[in-house]
């Protein structure tokens, strides 16, 4: 809990990141890495790590941030991954966050590093340089990335007719797993693969202009 009452956030984990100031571009660099390469995750700039408290950051800072900071992990990142950057007011203070997508061409990887040195993950609350069997087994899977895995775009997920799977598989993480839909990594939208798009998309759906809601179970 903060000082004075403040609102309680949960531990640095997997997916959760605090950092008082932004002074080491590259450190955070290799924290989004590791957060595209897992499951996602949230930098929050402006609250103590070990007290996690709010501190906030001044309005000069936060324009400073906003301006320098996309640019920069632009530049250090490959293959690109462009993470939503915005700010939020908790506990009356200005915190930005850096929300960042599970990305769909793992691995993502330091580019000045290359992919024998630069593959970050996350393991608990900290983010680790991916080595040994790890490491190969992303860059395998990497080259699996095939035909049926590639986003498209141009069709929404609410397009697909979910009816055609067991209602065990109808959730948006069983369909994730399946590799029937996947986050844009620009953006963090879901959309269909083309092997979601081969499998469930019918064109009478479609005329039907019924909409599908994705469970997130």
């Amino acid at each position: 809990m903060n000082d004075g009452g403040g609102m309680k956030l949960n531990r640095e984990s997997r997916l959760i990141e605090y950092k008082l100031k932004a002074t080491n571009f590259s450190k955070i660099a290799k924290t989004v890495v590791a957060f595209a390469n897992g499951d996602g995750g949230k930098i929050y700039i402006g609250v103590a790590d070990k007290s996690r408290k709010v501190i906030g950051l001044n309005p000069e800072e936060t324009d400073r941030l906003m301006e320098i900071l996309p640019v920069s992990l632009a530049d250090q990142i490959q293959p690109p991954l462009f993470p939503q950057i915005y700010e939020q007011t908790i506990d009356d203070k200005e915190v930005m966050i850096i929300q960042v997508f599970p990305g769909g061409h793992k691995p993502f990887f330091i580019a000045s590093e290359g992919t024998q040195k630069g593959v970050y993950i996350r393991v608990g609350a900290h983010t680790r340089r991916a080595e040994g069997e790890l490491l190969h087994e992303l860059l395998l899977n990497r080259s699996r990335l095939g035909y049926d895995e590639k986003i498209i775009n141009m069709l929404p997920v609410n397009q697909l007719d979910l009816s055609m799977l067991p209602s065990h598989l109808q959730t948006e993480k069983a369909l994730l797993s399946l590799g029937l839909i996947r986050h844009d990594p620009f953006t963090g939208h879901l959309f269909p693969t083309r092997g979601g798009i081969l499998m469930l998309f019918s064109i009478l759906n479609v005329l039907s202009k019924k909409p599908i809601v994705l469970s997130a179970k």
